[in-house]
């Protein structure tokens, strides 16, 4: 069943008005397309430009061809808080509508206003109703809503109208919200597309709607004892909002296959551990557990990405110790690793200087020199690349990407490819996560990065921990296609 039910069973009413008036079979590896073919320079990837301000009356119009657009993807059916939220924004769009259309009278004016008037009490009656929906009635509304929202839309202006979907259909870089423009368009920070929907509400006024959204989630670790070197340690993640209340899962989006991921390091940046907690019976709490091989305090990141605001968070907080973290001695490069019979090389085509991207190459080989071509999926990709600075209050999470997402038949290697856009200069512990024969295998590399340009005009922390301000970028790249190295459809 698709999101969209709820918003068609809430026009129902309004429709009887109108009518009165990569192979997962093939075993073969899978290999990336040169990193720069196909490829602009980032000066050129230029997204479209935000609009101008526009009126109440073309913002409510924006938000309900939005949400109709939304409720045509899937989702969980047993998650309701999505759509419970989006029927509350249609209700206040329908309101502003109605409140509107009486200062500007037109002959149709009564009309319109007790067909929002009715449409209203529905998707009010939707909302307190949590009950199963008759499914008879999806298929009447499925098959009229077409022409049901094309005779409401006749009663406005078509230049309206033009102005509504135009603010409907802007998207923004889900890693630099600041970033806006039309679907698909490369950032131009990080050539990822433009893929996360620029949401609308009418609680933020018009010229403000492009503005980025503030970051929503904030985390907390608590555990049933203190951290021990090589000893199991179940742990509690709790996440809250703003208002302190509690996050549910139906709250957050599936991203990788997961709807929170929790990058862990000690103080000596040298054990990294990637877990995913799972709910439990008490609100905003997921627990998970690991086994710290350093003492010390360590960090943790929650990433997460909100359904409200489609926006990737990462939420950091500590797990405190009563011992003292190893410092951090190792700082120098070191760009190639052997590790379980694989040797793991990283290369990039360029300096690697703070502030501008930097392409890079996982090329993966076996003993003999010939390449590795059975890494796993794990996670939807073949490999995970995350990095933690000096000041262990910045991180990276980079993955490597292709023409669609590996299914568990799908083989990749030996060279992937990415984009490292690093903040600040200084050093960078890297980890990369691939999986073999069914293992999940992390390879540690270390990187200095040499001072360059000034971060990015407004660039966003991305962190919305309150203890500290640290910077967390996830950035990756779209890699143009080749036919003889991407995966089937």
């Amino acid at each position: 069943m698709r999101r969209r039910f709820v918003f068609l069973v809430s026009l129902y009413a309004f429709l009887e008005l109108s009518s009165r008036s990569v192979s997962s079979s093939s075993p073969e590896s899978v290999g990336y397309p040169s990193p720069t073919t196909g490829l602009l320079p980032v000066q050129q990837r230029e997204a479209a430009p935000q609009q101008q301000p526009h009126s109440l009356k073309v913002n409510a119009w924006a938000i309900l061809l939005q949400i109709m657009q939304r409720f045509d993807d899937p989702v969980d059916t047993n998650s309701l808080g999505p759509i419970l939220n989006d029927l509350t924004l249609v209700d206040s769009a329908l309101r502003t509508l109605a409140l509107e259309n009486k200062k500007e009278p037109s002959p149709a004016i009564d009309r319109i206003d007790n067909d929002l008037q009715f449409l209203m009490r529905q998707v009010g009656a939707l909302r307190a109703d949590r009950d199963p929906v008759d499914e008879a009635l999806l298929g009447v509304a499925s098959r009229n809503i077409e022409s049901t929202c094309a005779d409401l839309q006749k009663f406005y202006e078509p230049a309206l109208l033009d102005q509504a979907r135009a603010l409907a259909e802007r998207y923004r870089c889900p890693m630099h919200p600041d970033v806006i423009g039309r679907k698909s368009t490369l950032c131009p920070k990080c050539g990822m597309p433009l893929d996360t929907q620029v949401r609308l509400s009418l609680d933020v006024m018009p010229s403000a709607v492009g503005a980025a959204p503030a970051r929503t989630i904030r985390a907390q670790v608590q555990t049933d004892a203190s951290l021990e070197v090589g000893v199991k340690t179940n742990a509690h993640l709790i996440l809250t909002g703003p208002k302190g209340e509690p996050i549910s899962p139906d709250q957050l989006r599936e991203v990788h296959t997961q709807r929170i991921h929790l990058l862990i390091v000690d103080g000596s940046l040298t054990d990294y551990h990637h877990e995913h907690p799972v709910p439990t019976n008490v609100a905003g709490r997921y627990d998970f557990s690991f086994t710290p091989k350093k003492p010390g305090t360590y960090r943790v990141w929650a990433d997460v990405q909100p359904y409200q605001t489609g926006i990737q968070e990462y939420a950091m907080t500590v797990m405190p110790a009563d011992t003292s973290a190893e410092p951090l001695s190792d700082k120098a490069d070191k760009l190639d690793v052997t590790l379980n019979g694989l040797h793991y090389a990283i290369h990039f085509q360029q300096e690697v200087k703070s502030g501008e991207p930097a392409m890079g190459t996982l090329r993966v080989t076996q003993a003999d020199g010939t390449g590795f071509t059975q890494l796993e999926p794990v996670m939807g990709a073949f490999a995970h690349l995350v990095g933690f600075h000096e000041n262990r209050t910045t991180a990276l999470h980079i993955h490597p990407e292709t023409s669609r997402t590996p299914g568990p038949q799908d083989r990749g290697g030996p060279d992937l490819y990415f984009r490292l856009f690093a903040p600040s200069p200084g050093f960078f512990r890297l980890f990369v996560q691939v999986q073999r024969d069914g293992v999940q295998q992390f390879a540690s590399f270390g990187l200095n990065v040499a001072p360059g340009s000034t971060l990015w005009p407004n660039e966003k922390n991305n962190c919305s921990s309150i203890q500290v301000s640290p910077t967390v970028l996830d950035y990756g790249v779209r890699i143009a296609q080749t036919a003889s190295h991407q995966l089937p459809p």
